[in-house]
């Protein structure tokens, strides 16, 4: 059975692609996502480590239209509500891989989790700096800086960033500090959408 990789132009995705490639015994195939849209575009990184490891790569194009085409497909397949557009991208990423015959890709997922690379885990040590002093006005600004998305809303003071963030502050000690106060707001969102 042939097997494939994403690539996304990350370090994760193309250490898993070039691991694979020293022990595989064809060319290895490698799926991309590239995004029209140049704020979240990472193309140019997934051709240059496809050449490097000599490939063969395929893209599958994605536009904002594509995703709202797809989106309600997305949401049959999920069989739940879901509270953002990301799965769209990665089911033409999936579609593009079978249109291929593969039926097994090998990611990077999974590494962001084990090397505490995303936000979220950021985010935590931040809030548990912010914990050793829960009155400052000035520790929760850090999350600003990690949110610059959010905090250059217009007529934002970063008041509800603080408001969000400082649920559970001093729970420091708990096993899901870190996805406690969004796994409460998922709660409220299935609720409603019940």
């Amino acid at each position: 059975m042939p097997v494939g990789a994403y690539l996304s132009g990350g370090l994760d995705s193309s250490i898993i692609a070039a691991i694979t490639r020293q022990i595989a015994t064809k060319r290895l195939n490698t799926f991309s996502i590239a995004f029209s849209d140049t704020d979240y575009d990472e193309s140019l990184y997934q051709a240059q480590m496809a050449r490097f490891l000599g490939t063969r790569h395929e893209v599958a194009r994605v536009s904002h239209a594509d995703i709202g085409r797809v989106f309600p497909e997305v949401v049959w397949h999920a069989e739940a509500p879901l509270m953002r557009t990301a799965p769209a991208p990665m089911f033409m990423l999936s579609r593009l891989v079978r249109e291929h015959g593969f039926k097994v890709v090998l990611t990077g997922e999974g590494a962001d989790e084990f090397l505490a690379g995303y936000d979220i885990f950021k985010e935590m040590k931040v809030r548990r700096f912010w914990a050793r002093q829960p009155g400052s006005k000035l520790r929760p600004m850090l999350l600003k800086r990690l949110y610059t998305d959010i905090a250059g809303l217009p007529g934002h003071n970063g008041s509800f960033l603080s408001a969000f963030f400082k649920q559970d502050l001093t729970e420091v000690d708990s096993p899901i500090y870190s996805h406690a106060i969004r796994w409460r707001n998922n709660r409220r969102a299935c609720r409603f959408f019940h």
